[in-house]
Order: C-alpha cells, then structure tokens, then sequence
C-alpha cells in the first residue's frame, strides 16, 4: 500500500465511526475508481463530458459515470436523492442534467447511504445485500 492509499483508508476509518470492514470496502472501490479513470481515455464515457449542465444523458450513461447499475439510478430516483426529467407521455424516458449529477456526487462524497434511509439522513453505513 502506498501513502495515498493509507491515507485514504484512514479517512474513510473516521467517516464509517471505526467500520474497518467498510472503510476496507470503500478504499478498495476508491482504488478501483482512479485504476479504471486512468485507463479510460480522455472522453470515453462521452461527449457529456464537454457539455454545458443542462445538457441530459440517459440512466445508462449516467449508472457508468458512477460505476453503477442502471437499477441503482432508477432507485435513487425513486427515492428522490437524485432529481430526473422525464420526457414523453405516461411515465416517460428518464434523462438526469448533468448539473443534477454534479450535484448529487458532490453531496454523496464520503458518504454511504443505506437502503430505505431517507433523502438528508447522513447515514454513514454500508449497503449491505
């Protein structure tokens, strides 16, 4: 391990209240994130990477930026922790702003949210499934 990467697992030692398990978990998707970030190419995820914030992408686009399902997006929609607009007739396509995504990433870090807590809760522990 480098000193980064202590220091890192320390951060998250603090924010998890001492859950060495989940800052474990969480060092190692850190890592995994600035792995895959350095091998992709410079806008491989997508011309949304240039656009302005009201520019839209679709719940694909948006669970890769995250590193996520598509199923986690619907739920953080449907729970409200991530604003959507949805186009069309009936229940409609839903497309996040980038400025909604920008938002919600900034507010979720260094932070977990556990399934069913509410929108503003500040919970700190790990989904586990």
């Amino acid at each position: 391990m480098n000193d980064k990467t202590v220091e890192r697992f320390q951060q998250y030692r603090d924010v998890t209240s001492g859950d060495l398990t989940a800052a474990a978990a969480l060092t190692i998707a850190d890592a995994l994130e600035r792995s895959i970030e350095a091998m992709t190419p410079q806008g491989a995820l997508g011309a949304a990477d240039t656009a302005p914030p009201s520019a839209m992408i679709t719940v694909r686009d948006t669970a890769a930026r995250l590193g996520v399902s598509p199923h986690t997006i619907y739920d953080l929609v449907q729970s409200g922790r991530l604003p959507c607009q949805r186009i069309g007739t009936g229940r409609g396509t839903i497309r996040i702003r980038l400025a909604d995504l920008d938002a919600f990433t900034t507010a979720s870090a260094g932070r977990l949210i556990r399934r069913g807590d509410p929108p503003d809760s500040g919970s700190t522990k790990l989904i586990r499934r």
